[in-house]
């Protein structure tokens, strides 16, 4: 019988981080306070926001489980493909409040 690998402790811990990591990433994006992000970054927030608002499903979510799968599995890829960005923009903001300070 198959082991079921378990999950690193902390990861859901780590999944709301990068979110609001992401989000205030976003906000300092469309203030003009932070100007490092690479093309990997507007590739990704462009699929992802494009499959989001256009009504086409890999998956139709009538399809019970498997319809919100799919949209699950981008959104955890998309996180994958921001990761470097995300760490680069909490490394500026440490050292621009470690300057401020």
């Amino acid at each position: 019988m198959p082991r079921k690998v378990p999950l690193q402790p902390g990861f859901w811990a780590r999944i709301i981080r990068d979110l609001r990591t992401f989000v205030v990433l976003v906000w300092d994006l469309l203030r003009g306070r932070y100007h490092g992000v690479s093309w990997r970054f507007v590739i990704a927030l462009a699929i992802f926001t494009a499959y989001l608002v256009i009504p086409i499903d890999a998956i139709h979510d009538a399809i019970p489980l498997l319809g919100q799968l799919d949209d699950t599995l981008l959104f955890f890829f998309c996180l994958y493909l921001l990761e470097k960005d995300l760490t680069a923009y909490r490394h500026w903001r440490e050292e621009r409040r470690r300057n401020e300070d």
